[in-house]
């Protein structure tokens, strides 16, 4: 999910390389469906209630991603493929409305797909799909700000649009890995410690923030004067 460090810059490439050399390096890469990587429209991928020690997604970290994009655009190298999960059709039911509850209580978030679209849930690059969301949506800002900068594809980013017509680069796996869940949360965490290297303190102060979100407070006062990491 990764995030850049206020001081040390890494790139989206960077950090999904290395959580992408990990899960084709783990034994659980048997579960991989042929024909891989392929595109997945983004109504058809939701995030994981497991995700980030049951958080499933962290608002602020989508929109810093999102605001990244849009200032710097995307590329092979900044955009290569997540990984998803197959929900297991008996499962899809409760993990779908998971999502639309996540998604319906909190502004910041994506508007939520239809239950009939979602049917991957994301193990990688759970921030970046959803921060593509937001962008695809057309009419969102910055948190969601009266006067923020609108979250639109930068000029001259191909691979923006390309998403947004045709879906994500993504290596699915099949409906035995979401049962495997022990291989499944390992996965995430790894992929959570890549990108956990915000500062404590800054991420302290984007959790305050978030809790004044969910009680219709106006954030863009506070944040406007206080130095924002560039996520990823």
């Amino acid at each position: 999910d990764g995030i850049r460090d206020l001081v040390r810059s890494r790139g989206l490439g960077d950090v999904y390389k290395r959580q992408r050399q990990k899960v084709a390096k783990g034994g659980h890469k048997h579960f991989l469906l042929s024909n891989q990587p392929c595109r997945v429209p983004l109504g058809q991928v939701g995030f994981h209630p497991d995700n980030r020690g049951g958080q499933g997604i962290v608002p602020f970290h989508t929109h810093n991603i999102a605001s990244d994009i849009c200032r710097n655009g995307l590329s092979t190298r900044r955009s290569p493929p997540v990984a998803l999960v197959v929900v297991p059709e008996k499962e899809r039911a409760a993990w779908q409305s998971a999502n639309r509850k996540k998604e319906e209580n909190n502004p910041l978030l994506p508007h939520c797909s239809s239950n009939e679209e979602m049917v991957y849930a994301s193990f990688t690059g759970t921030h970046f799909v959803h921060a593509l969301k937001l962008i695809a949506e057309g009419d969102r800002t910055f948190m969601n700000g009266a006067n923020a900068t609108p979250l639109r594809w930068v000029s001259g980013d191909t691979e923006g649009p390309i998403i947004q017509e045709q879906g994500v680069q993504a290596f699915i796996y099949g409906e035995g890995l979401w049962h495997d869940r022990a291989a499944l949360l390992s996965l995430m965490a790894d992929s959570n410690i890549d990108g956990e290297v915000l500062p404590l303190h800054t991420r302290t102060v984007y959790q305050v923030l978030n809790r004044m979100m969910y009680r219709g407070c106006e954030p863009s006062r506070i944040t406007s004067g206080m130095s924002r990491p560039v996520a990823l």
